[in-house]
């Protein structure tokens, strides 16, 4: 059976034209509109709980004299007749749309069809375009309603989890950026509390409209709770895209709204409609109200039909659109489903032990597992093993009793105990403070980096010291890797790791529409506070006062969490980040507040705490750097003797120990021949410090003459980082292999052979190289300083004047095979 379409419009206020339709059968009426004064009277008695009964009377009778006029009153009193549950399509212009025509009674025999099980849906809006919808309710209660409130709805939704698999859960904080950023990603039904005159809901931080809530097309249901609902905001609700609303358009006292959210919640648990679920919770508001109540004809529903049917009001529940097993968050244990991913810029960490992947904060990872727990809970479970020892490295250190009040069930109990964990975890934004044990943690980096102990030391003095350090080095020779070790093994950081040549998202603002999106500085800042206390989009709000823990994936082991103390910003080749946003961002750390205006025009303002850090690595200091960025240049020993002590370690560890005192012998033979290739190689293309460990390994499992393993493994590993050089590098490394000085330092007068001039990088790298050898800084900046001008022959003459010393420092290096490939 079709379903009865209502239509009524008033007539330049002087009348009401009542269109009805049932079957094919359409049929149409006039009525006058009673005087104004008289109905405003009546409607403004009626909102109110206590009104007369003799009000509420005479405004129902009021009101069916004009739905009831004519035929249109023959057609309806046949329709009910026919099917007392019937659902009408009502749709009102605004003139009239907020009056209660739910109360409407039969001026004939004086039955209410609403009362009587009839389903009055109200249309407004677009047709629902069925979007998929996770698998969870958000329940946003403001601060003002106070906590019983949250329990209260906690109780009512309790059914949902287990009978629906709909995941529910309090919205933390409730905020407007908050709260944007959690229904941006949709849910099955949001319950909403607190909304006033206006339409507006006064959260935390302040008043907002119902269309600011990020409520969308990806939200299927949308409950407007507490106390009387503007019925103009249910109407903004289904405006964003809502597929049903919700709302109360007459006050109801708080035991008369606890019957409605138990009522409903429990109909639609049991996969009730939202049609039925409301009819279910008008009749228990008749029974509290009695024959003389009318706070039944308080629920009211915003829909809009889809076809001829009142879809999606009808649907059962959950919506056969919805993800199953949790929604967004549910997905787990993968944690890339809950991460965000590495945006434009930022870079993976494929060489760095324990290497994180996107961090994620302590209380997000704390309700992430609960949650986890309270969906899977199977034993023996890696990913719920994993978890449970990041939560006990969370926990670690904190004392008082871990108990919950009593009366409380386990779903309050257990959240309860979760807060009591999030409370203690947070500390106050202290500076930063050096390690007790940090001469061994310089002497571990610095083996790690394979660079001098001193440079190590000089870098984490300059962290302690300034917000700002910029660690120059020539190219290849592992800067970043000491930045990264820095950060995470020195002071326990999160390197969030942004590469110069994709920076142009550093300075970008905050977005309001999505959790997590914003400049890479603006992100990294932000994941170090606790995010109920921080609220971007108000400049005058008191600081973020608790400091809170990253977790992050260890992606060299399938389940397995990391503990950060917080998180810092690594920009790598800083000197090719756009000179005034790189100039910003260093002021801005430095002023210790990341702010500005946003696309929307909007102003935003993020404390920087004190202990966060912005890391640079160059190869040469921009010439406009701020005098309080500290510069710690970075060269590898003189002799390569850590680099080869550590390969030597790796490969004892992959390979064995040797078997006697000259198979040890070969071995760092063959190492140091590899390390004079790669050292020198670095000089004019990239290559990583893991490389020499991989050929030095396979040199050993070779099992030949020492020449030809170290041939071999460096034609295997090294020759194709090599063959795509330009003419120029790819000269000044055959003559380096062939062990040519003249060859070399002809090459460096800035010509190769087909007379190209030799780029300006290569000869810095080559003047790096050189004064690593020879320990000869005065000539490295009297280069340094003609580089930085218009080319000059002098360059030249001045390279050559190492002449003797670079020939001497040349290694007699036997490896037909790599220079047979690269020839």
């Amino acid at each position: 059976m079709t379903d009865l379409v209502l239509t009524l419009a008033s007539r330049g206020g002087d009348g009401l034209r009542v269109r009805a339709e049932l079957d094919g059968r359409l049929v149409e009426a006039t009525r006058p509109l009673p005087a104004p004064d008289r109905l405003n009277d009546l409607l403004l008695q009626v909102r109110d709980p206590r009104a007369p009964v003799a009000a509420y009377r005479t405004l129902a009778e009021t009101l069916g004299e004009l739905v009831f006029a004519g035929e249109v009153g023959d057609l309806l009193r046949d329709a009910f007749r026919a099917q007392p549950d019937r659902v009408v399509l009502f749709a009102a212009d605004p003139t009239v749309a907020s009056w209660p025509w739910e109360i409407v009674c039969d001026p004939v025999d004086g039955r209410s069809p609403v009362l009587d099980g009839a389903a009055l849906v109200r249309i407004a809006g677009q047709p629902d375009t069925a979007p998929v919808v996770p698998a969870r309710g958000v329940l946003i209660v403001p601060g003002a309603q106070g906590q019983a409130r949250v329990s209260a709805l906690q109780a009512a939704t309790r059914h949902l989890a287990r009978k629906a698999g709909v995941d529910v859960f309090p919205a933390d904080p409730v905020t407007g950026p908050g709260l944007r950023r959690v229904l941006g990603r949709g849910a099955a039904f949001v319950h909403v509390e607190g909304v006033g005159e206006g339409g507006r809901v006064d959260l935390d931080d302040g008043p907002v409209p119902v269309e600011r809530l990020g409520l969308g097309p990806d939200v299927w249901l949308a409950v407007l709770g507490g106390a009387e609902t503007d019925l103009a905001a249910l109407r903004r609700v289904r405006g964003q895209g809502v597929a049903i609303a919700v709302g109360r358009q007459l006050e109801l006292r708080p035991n008369e709204a606890g019957a409605v959210d138990r009522e409903l919640y429990r109909a639609l648990a049991g996969g009730a409609s939202v049609v039925e679920a409301v009819r279910r919770a008008r009749n228990a508001l008749a029974r509290l109200g009695g024959d003389e109540g009318w706070q039944w004809a308080a629920p009211v529903i915003w829909s809009a039909p889809s076809g001829d049917t009142a879809a999606p009001a009808t649907l059962p529940f959950p919506p056969p659109n919805m993800l199953p097993g949790g929604g967004a968050e549910a997905p787990l244990p993968a944690v890339s489903t809950i991460a965000e991913p590495a945006g434009p810029g930022e870079l993976p960490y494929p060489d760095l032990l324990g290497a994180p992947g996107h961090p994620v904060r302590a209380p997000v990872f704390i309700h992430q597992t609960i949650r986890l727990v309270q969906q899977s809970g199977a034993a023996g479970d890696p990913e719920l093993e994993a978890r449970a020892a990041a939560m006990r490295a969370l926990g670690a250190g904190i004392t008082g009793a871990a108990s919950a009040p009593d009366g409380l069930s386990p779903d309050e109990r257990t959240k309860h105990l979760a807060d009591r964990l999030v409370d203690a975890i947070g500390r106050l934004d202290l500076p930063l403070q050096p390690p007790l044990d940090i001469d061994a943690r310089v002497l571990t980096v610095a083996q790690q980096a394979a660079v001098h102990p001193d440079a190590v030391r000089q870098a984490a003095h300059a962290l302690l010291a300034g917000r700002a350090v910029l660690l120059e080095a020539p190219p290849g020779s592992g800067a970043g890797r000491l930045a990264r070790l820095l950060c995470e093994s020195f002071f326990d950081r999160h390197p969030r790791v942004v590469h110069g040549d994709r920076s142009a998202a550093l300075l970008a603002p905050p977005r309001r529409d999505a959790e997590g999106t914003g400049g890479w500085l603006y992100r990294a800042v932000a994941d170090n506070w606790r995010r109920d206390e921080l609220d971007a989009y108000r400049p005058d709000q008191p600081a973020p006062g608790t400091r809170m823990k990253l977790v992050a994936r260890t992606p060299r082991r399938q389940h397995g969490y990391r503990v950060y103390a917080g998180g810092w910003l690594l920009l790598l080749d800083a000197d090719r980040v756009d000179p005034a946003d790189l100039r910003s961002a260093i002021r801005a750390v430095e002023a210790g507040v990341v702010e500005g205006i946003d696309e929307g025009g909007h102003p935003y303002r993020v404390p920087v705490p004190v202990d966060f850090r912005l890391v640079l690595t160059a190869t040469r200091a921009p010439a406009d750097l701020s005098p309080r960025v500290a510069v710690v240049r970075v060269l590898p020993p003189a002799d390569a003797g850590v680099e080869v002590e550590r390969w030597l370690a790796e490969v004892e560890h992959r390979c064995g120990p040797a078997g006697d005192g000259a198979e040890a012998l070969a071995r760092r033979r063959q190492a140091e021949v590899v390390a004079a290739v790669i050292r020198f190689c670095r000089v004019v293309a990239p290559v990583p410090t893991a490389l020499g460990a991989a050929a030095l390994a396979y040199a050993v499992d070779r099992d030949g003459e020492a020449a030809d393993a170290v041939d071999e493994a460096l034609t295997l590993f090294l020759a194709p980082r090599l063959n795509d050089l330009n003419p120029t590098r790819a000269h000044v490394v055959r003559a380096f292999l062939r062990g040519d000085a003249d060859a070399l330092f002809d090459a460096t007068r800035l010509c190769d052979d087909d007379g190209r001039p030799m780029d300006r990088e290569a000869l810095r790298g080559l003047a790096a190289w050189l004064d690593g050898v020879h320990q000869d800084g005065e000539r490295r900046a009297a280069l340094d300083a003609m580089l930085d001008g218009p080319a000059s022959p002098d360059v030249g003459f001045l390279l050559s004047g190492w002449r003797l010393r670079g020939a001497a420092a040349l290694p007699e290096l036997e490896l037909p095979r790599l220079r047979a490939r690269l020839a």
